[in-house]
């Protein structure tokens, strides 16, 4: 039983098979050779002969034998013997005073060479008479390799047909042939261009049932290299490590209702919402979640958020309640202007824009809320920018001044104007004035003068109206009283409540009138609305009227008479008549209305790009992505309906990294669409005529036209007509685009007459080298330029005769069936030539039976980032068509899994002394890149092996490092295995004492450390073996590397002593 354990984990721990091992030692041409001597070796036969030979004199008597013919070949001394094979092959292949009959016996034996060769070529033309004349199996024929090339025209040139077939002129060949390329398909050039690019990614919550998004802009000649076309989680990444920035959505509103020119102003919006699809939430505040954002004469103002709710209805319906506060220190809210706004709602119109906090998660309840009505209320108190005219014209406000003119009379008039105010749907509106010095007590301040007897500070009183349709028909109050208390300083305060302004426009609600004209110049005939008029009523008595202007001169004179008459009399001289004196006024005023549905407001949503405008109700609160992301591609010069090859060039090699245990590796599902005003058109399948990238898995060609209706509204940028592709699933899958062109066609390698594909075996092996083909033969006029960026690909070479020996030998063997691991591992190799190693797992486990793993490693690119030639791993999409074939060749029963290695870091931390004369800043970097290149060699090398079952001893890596020729000596060396593939369940599973460790001399600082970079957790291990049949070791990317600094020197430590040391680590208790 043991012996069966040990026999089954060597079959575990096996490490696979490259593309370098298939062909069997049996089968090599050099396995079993007829004739082994070679020229050394046939000379020592002859010299072994020479001894049995008896050399004959001309008198035919014996002197000795042969052997002296040979001296040339044998070693001085007394007893000469034959020199080793190796001197004599230099003798006799460089030699140049050999004698005449030595010289003979070697072109004799070179020519026996010959015959030597092609009598030991009997197994490899055996095998393959064999093969191919008894088995009949063909060779594999040599495949033309193809390019992507495009075309640019002359400006203002018109569109340019290439028809299929089209040469394209590809220089000389490495086999000395003119090489040239043929088109496959028609392609009208036209001028449209790629100039923008865009990515956007949903992440979405599950636990907490938010989303939050992320955009990323590119310039599109010049792409980063791991561009995901539409994007990647980034919340869990650092700052410094996230490649897309957060971006904000939301709602905007377009109102004149918003026109706040001063006062303290508070904004009340209230949203009703249609049915949950479930239930609407109880309460869900908003507060720190959103912001609230209004036009500015300088910008956008951030008003005061006092509240912001959505509240249950009833059990499906939900209110949205927004209360914003813009104090009397703010600036006034003005109409929209983009060049100063920076967005696109409408000019002239004041807007204001509610969206999430960057970098916010939105909860899932707000994103769910769809707007059946929305409301808008805003309550003004203290609005100082008024219109004031009295009888003598209009008055400055921002100083004391006369509202009935310096004579004032019964029926003197005083105006009261905003066109603020009254351009809105009016709840009520309150004339707040503070009067300046006026009499203590009217009765007393008269004396002299004919006044009723009961004059107070309520005999003063006006009739107010308010102008609607051009006219003050309807007085609205009588007898109001200007002075309203018996205090040092009279106020008046003066509300219209919603009835009294029904009553002044002929019992009809006012309505709103954004349009309502200029009325800074002060009332005059013929104005619609604007005024508030006050007109002096009483007193009016005979001897008193008004303010008693016209009733001074007669006081005076009798006053005067009274003098005469009573000369021992005090004298009583009436006082000046009071004229009223405003030293403040303003405007109090509420006013509401609906802005949705169906209103001349306009509500829009803010995307991250532009904004839509929304009509009807049912719409989202705040715009939808229900999609995982989006790409959006901005196309320069082109016409709608006029048709476009764009070339996706991606980075194929390049697996995606996801770090998330849910990663989505489903297939793609990418549907495509062009921007018809304001809304996305889906491409019709007439319309998307050609797509060949696999869901954007591979670089291919896409060939689609777009409708009439192309167009770009307020969605997306202006200038260009826009396409978007959307991804629903497979966001793992989707390879890293590189590049993005427009005018692209494929063109396939042509041959010239009598020719034949065999004869480009070094090109098909080569391919063609990018930017290659840069004209066309019988290039049209209209033509700027051709260009190639990337390399050919898809060629293959006739096959070899070791390539042909080998698979033939290996079908013979599996019979394209998958039965055991040697199968699958050849089977793959075979499919797929990019795959440089296999190794395969048997379906043994409990937890799965019948499930194969199939562990591949691809071709590294040598151009790749160190991160990817450390861990080289091959895309999902190749991962799937490797499964794919294997499938197919296995039974119904089996399941076969093809995935990429575990790798597994290996992590040195160790300090260490340079020799003299060398800069340690440098070398310490050095040194990693020396460390990196030993223990992962072939992300260095492409010849050197990757090995599954790679052990890495600790004395080795010190041995190394010390034998550099800058390093002088290392000290306190750790070696750490990291799984990075997280089987291990985290720091939480970890065992102290067993797999969590702590630096065995505690550090006095250790509270400044940080774990990875100076505080390390783990096990120093003097042998590292993988932990699983499917991983391989790799060097960490950067080791920790301290130098020795024998400068310092250590003078006292707080903290430490008897009572902060631990016992059997720092401290010791001697043995005796």
């Amino acid at each position: 039983m043991e012996d069966l354990r040990i026999i089954y984990q060597s079959l575990l721990y096996s490490d696979g098979i490259g593309q370098w091992d298939r062909l069997g030692a049996a089968l090599a041409d050099d396995y079993a050779q007829l004739e082994e001597r070679d020229v050394p070796g046939m000379i020592a036969l002859l010299y072994t002969l020479a001894h049995e030979l008896n050399f004959f004199t001309p008198d035919n008597t014996v002197a000795g034998d042969w052997t002296s013919l040979f001296r040339n070949f044998l070693t001085s001394g007394p007893v000469p013997a034959l020199l080793p094979p190796a001197d004599i092959a230099a003798i006799a292949g460089q030699a140049t005073d050999i004698e005449p009959h030595i010289a003979l016996l070697l072109a004799f034996l070179r020519l026996l060479d010959k015959a030597r060769n092609n009598l030991n070529a009997i197994t490899s033309a055996h095998m393959q008479f064999y093969f191919s004349e008894v088995l009949k199996f063909p060779r594999r024929q040599a495949v033309a390799d193809k390019v992507h090339v495009f075309f640019e025209l002359n400006r203002n040139a018109l569109p340019q047909l290439i028809p299929s077939g089209a040469v394209l002129d590809a220089g000389k060949g490495p086999d000395g042939q003119l090489l040239s390329y043929t088109t496959t398909s028609d392609i009208v050039v036209n001028q449209a261009q790629v100039a923008a690019l865009y990515s956007l990614f949903v992440e979405n919550t599950t636990a907490d049932k938010t989303r939050l998004l992320w955009s990323a802009p590119y310039d599109p000649a010049k792409l980063p290299g791991q561009l995901l076309p539409f994007g990647s989680p980034q919340s869990r990444l650092a700052a410094a490590d996230r490649t897309m920035s957060p971006v904000t959505t939301g709602m905007g509103i377009s109102s004149s209702l918003l026109e706040l020119e001063g006062g303290s102003r508070t904004i009340y919006l209230k949203a009703h919402s249609m049915p949950y699809a479930v239930k609407a939430p109880l309460l869900v505040d908003l507060q720190n979640i959103i912001q609230v954002e209004i036009t500015g004469e300088k910008g956008w103002i951030k008003p005061q958020l006092k509240k912001a709710v959505i509240y249950q209805d009833t059990i499906q319906q939900a209110w949205l309640y927004v209360e914003v506060l813009l104090p009397e220190v703010m600036p006034p809210v003005t109409g929209h202007s983009q060049a100063v706004h920076q967005s696109r709602f409408p000019d002239g119109v004041p807007a204001m824009r509610i969206t999430g906090l960057p970098g916010k998660p939105l909860p899932q309840d707000l994103l769910d809320f769809t707007t059946e009505t929305a409301a808008l209320t805003v309550d003004v108190k203290g609005l100082k920018k008024l219109v004031v005219q009295s009888e003598e014209g209009v008055q400055a406000v921002n100083k004391p001044f006369t509202p009935f003119g310096s004579w004032p009379s019964a029926g003197s008039r005083f105006f009261i104007g905003n066109r603020e105010c009254f351009s809105k749907k009016l709840k009520n509106v309150t004339v707040n004035v503070q009067w300046q010095t006026p009499a203590q007590d009217f009765k007393t301040y008269y004396t002299g003068y004919s006044i009723p007897v009961d004059l107070t500070h309520t005999s003063f009183q006006v009739d107010a109206d308010v102008l609607f349709n051009g006219v003050f028909d309807n007085p609205v109050k009588t007898g109001y009283t200007l002075f309203e208390g018996q205090v040092k300083a009279y106020r008046m305060k003066m509300t219209f409540s919603e009835e009294d302004l029904k009553i002044a426009n002929d019992n009809q609600v006012p309505e709103r009138n954004p349009g309502l004209p200029d009325i800074s110049g002060g009332y005059a005939g013929g104005m619609p609305a604007g005024f508030i008029r006050l007109t002096l009523s009483a007193p009016d008595t005979p001897g008193f009227t008004a303010f008693g202007h016209s009733n001074y001169a007669n006081a005076l004179a009798l006053a005067t008479q009274k003098m005469v008459q009573f000369p021992n009399l005090p004298p009583v001289i009436p006082q000046p008549p009071y004229t009223p004196l405003i030293r403040e006024i303003s405007l109090d005023y509420i006013a509401e209305d609906n802005i949705f549905p169906g209103t001349d407001d306009q509500v829009f949503h803010i995307t991250p790009l532009g904004i839509r405008k929304l009509t009807d109700k049912g719409n989202p609160l705040f715009p939808d992505f229900p999609a995982v992301g989006y790409l959006y591609i901005g196309l320069a010069n082109l016409q709608p309906e006029q048709s476009v090859n764009l070339l996706m060039h991606l980075a194929e090699n390049d697996a995606v990294q996801a770090s998330d245990p849910d990663a989505d590796y489903a297939n793609p599902v990418i549907s495509w669409a062009y921007l018809a005003g304001d809304e996305w058109s889906p491409l019709r399948t007439d319309q998307l005529v050609l797509d060949t990238t696999s869901g954007l898995q591979q670089s291919g060609l896409l060939s689609l036209q777009t409708g009439a209706d192309a167009a770009t509204g307020l969605l997306m940028p202006p200038g260009l007509l826009w396409l978007q592709a959307t991804l629903t699933q497979g966001l793992n899958r989707i390879s890293p685009l590189d590049g993005i062109h427009t005018q692209a066609v494929e063109a396939v390698l042509s041959l010239l007459p009598g020719d034949d594909l065999a004869d480009y075996p070094l090109h098909l092996a080569q391919g063609l080298p990018a930017d290659t083909i840069k004209q066309m033969i019988n290039s049209s006029v209209s033509l700027k330029s051709i260009r190639q960026p990337y390399a050919s690909s898809g060629g293959l070479q006739p096959e070899t005769k070791t390539h042909y020996i080998t698979r033939m030998s290996e079908r013979l063997r599996h019979r394209n069936r998958g039965i055991n691991s040697w199968d699958l591992e050849r089977l793959a190799l075979e499919a797929f030539p990019g795959i440089v190693k296999v190794k395969c797992l048997n379906g043994s486990a409990i937890a799965t039976p019948g499930v194969t793993r199939a562990v591949v490693i691809p071709r590294i690119a040598v151009a790749a980032p160190l991160a990817k030639r450390l861990q080289p791993k091959a895309s999902s999409f190749l991962l799937d068509q490797v499964a794919a074939a294997l499938k197919a060749r296995t039974t119904a029963f089996t399941t076969v899994q093809v995935s990429n290695p575990d790798y597994e870091e290996l992590l040195a931390d160790f300090k260490v002394k340079f020799n003299a004369g060398f800069d340690p800043a440098y070398y310490q970097e050095q040194l990693n890149q020396d460390l990196v290149r030993f223990l992962s060699p072939w992300a260095f090398d492409d010849k050197v092996v990757l090995h599954f079952d790679t052990e890495v001893y600790r004395s080795e890596i010190i041995y190394f490092i010390e034998n550099l020729p800058y390093v002088e000596y290392i000290a306190d060396f750790k070696l750490f295995h990291r799984n990075v593939t997280g089987n291990t369940g985290g720091i939480s599973k970890m065992k102290i004492g067993k797999t969590f460790e702590i630096s065995r001399q505690p550090i006095p600082n250790i509270g400044i450390m940080n774990i990875g970079d100076s505080f390390l957790v783990g096990i120093d291990w003097e042998v590292v073996t993988p932990s699983q049949p499917a991983a391989i070791l790799v060097s960490a990317p950067q080791h920790t590397i301290a130098i020795v600094d024998t400068s310092r020197v250590c003078t006292a430590v707080s903290g430490l002593g008897i009572g902060n040391m631990t016992i059997n680590i720092d401290f010791i208790v001697s043995k005796s």
